[in-house]
């Protein structure tokens, strides 16, 4: 798993969450090649970003 330390945003913070790089809803899964640690800050700020990125894209449902 990718991880960050929080120094993208000028801070050293110990990495306390999991990001999904392509939405679970979108057709990924938990693979470790699909998921980045993330401070909670830094992966608040991915979330809002991705939210606006996904929103135009159709989801995938899977049964």
């Amino acid at each position: 798993m990718n991880t960050d330390t929080g120094t993208g945003a000028g801070r050293t913070t110990p990495a306390a969450e999991v990001h999904h790089v392509l939405p679970l809803g979108h057709g990924s899964t938990h693979d470790f090649t699909n998921l980045r640690s993330l401070c909670k800050p830094c992966h608040s700020r991915q979330s809002a970003l991705d939210d606006d990125r996904w929103r135009q894209q159709p989801r995938v449902y899977t049964y």
